[in-house]
């Protein structure tokens, strides 16, 4: 067998030139692996160990500004993930939190927020000239409120009827809004009796004076069943009772326990 001694001797001589070479290229790599070594083993655990623990608090149910106030109070961040309609919390309450509360994390994180956008959007109903009963009942079916309610004398529309809505029927509302209303007192001359028992004079005769009606007969009785129940000198009967519709500027009698 006959070898060429002349190509060894070139081969040769490439390997001792680009041995330098190898040499520097391999401590470059044995550096990377051991700063690797020395970052994963004690390096990194080390600055993760030193990074403060909290316990996550309950935000939930919370407007939206008090729980970030809480969650900073407890070296938290937060993050709103979503926003939802929701009928059981209003616009910009927090509904749930990721992670949940009481969970042990490391100061600085982030907690994921899903922020209420209010119930679903609903049609207002039409309840003009319906009785308040009705109007009451039609607006919570409907997840609806009633409001302010203002009394006003009607020739033409019955007693405890409505008459005119803030928000328009047809028109797109928010679950929960509140609906005033302006509902009849029935005519001007027709006048609800109000109930003056256990009253005193003065107050019977202010009563009477922004009902418009009058003070009739004054009589006065002694029974010991009124004085378990009733102070001297207040109204235990009237005529005609509470609740009777009467014409402007009827007289109604009382009588006091005396």
């Amino acid at each position: 067998m006959k070898y060429d001694f002349k190509i060894m001797n070139i081969d040769k001589e490439k390997l001792i030139e680009y041995k330098p070479h190898a040499i520097i290229f391999g401590g470059f790599c044995l550096s990377l692996l051991l700063i690797f070594i020395l970052l994963d083993s004690f390096i990194l655990p080390a600055m993760i160990h030193n990074v403060d623990k909290v316990e996550v608090p309950d935000v939930t149910g919370l407007p939206l500004h008090e729980a970030k106030a809480k969650l900073e109070q407890s070296e938290l961040n937060y993050n709103i993930f979503t926003e939802q309609h929701n009928d059981e919390y209003p616009e910009n309450y927090v509904i749930n939190q990721n992670p949940k509360p009481y969970r042990i994390v490391k100061s600085g994180r982030h907690i994921n927020l899903t922020i209420s956008m209010g119930g679903e959007p609903v049609t207002m109903p039409n309840i003009m000239f319906k009785p308040l009963r009705y109007a009451r009942v039609a607006l919570m079916e409907r997840g609806l409120y009633i409001g302010n309610i203002e009394y006003i004398f009607s020739d033409s529309i019955g007693v405890d009827t409505v008459i005119s809505q803030n928000l328009r029927p047809g028109r797109t509302v928010r679950f929960g809004d509140y609906v005033n209303l302006v509902v009849s007192k029935g005519l001007e001359a027709e006048i609800e009796v109000p109930n003056l028992t256990g009253k005193t004079l003065n107050e019977v005769e202010g009563i009477l004076e922004s009902s418009n009606l009058q003070l009739g007969t004054i009589n006065s009785t002694y029974d010991e069943i009124y004085a378990a129940t009733y102070l001297r000198n207040t109204v235990v009967g009237q005529f005609p009772p509470p609740g009777n519709i009467v014409v402007k500027q009827t007289k109604v009698d009382i009588t006091f326990f005396r």
